[in-house]
């Protein structure tokens, strides 16, 4: 009777050890991003930014979208390029123009797609040590009208990512396209896009 004794609180106890492990794991769980999500919500995030700056919203893309992912396979090791961009940007049919912002990201800093995306957004917004703000500018350039984003998973828990922005405005341009299209240049020439403004502080 005794030995039974034992053996029961042996398995009491690798009863409670295994609950304990099993509470700690789903506590430490990585959150690891889902792709077509994470697109969703950064052109989410990226139209409520053109909405507060007074500009129309821009259309989540397939065409765009797959340049992005392959624009994101693209980039390897610390440092992003926009080497093969023109080429691969010709895969947007009735495009007039298109760019790409790149940034490479640590999930470990983050806990949902939603929270990974808005940040994305304003680290492109900020531009930190980016004296002409060129990611912020593109994002608030009114002539697009079509967005995609691509992530890539890389080495140390890092992502790439691209977001690849184009126009389909219809050629050839009219007078308020041609207006619009030299507002936007005199503005991208400026030292900082200073009269922009931000996403507000995520809420608690």
């Amino acid at each position: 009777m005794f030995k039974n004794k034992k053996i029961i609180l042996l398995l009491s106890f690798v009863f409670i050890i295994s609950a304990f492990a099993g509470a700690f794991a789903a506590r430490i769980k990585v959150y690891k991003p889902d792709p077509q999500n994470l697109s969703v919500k950064t052109i989410e995030y990226l139209n409520e930014l053109r909405k507060l700056n007074g500009l129309k919203p821009v259309a989540r893309d397939k065409t765009a979208e797959s340049v992005a992912e392959k624009r994101a396979q693209y980039q390897n090791g610390n440092f992003l390029t926009h080497n093969g961009l023109k080429a691969a940007l010709k895969e947007i049919e009735n495009s007039n123009y298109a760019t790409e912002n790149l940034a490479f990201i640590y999930r470990k800093k983050y806990n949902s797609d939603d929270e990974m995306a808005r940040d994305l957004i304003m680290q492109w917004y900020e531009d930190k040590d980016i004296a002409n703000k060129g990611h912020r500018k593109q994002m608030l350039n009114p002539l697009y009208d079509i967005a995609g984003v691509g992530i890539k998973e890389g080495k140390d828990n890092m992502y790439y990512i691209s977001m690849v922005l184009a126009s389909t405005t219809t050629m050839p341009l009219t007078k308020e396209i041609s207006d619009q299209i030299n507002e936007f240049y005199n503005y991208f020439e400026t030292d900082g896009a200073k009269d922009s403004i931000p996403l507000p502080p995520p809420s608690k």
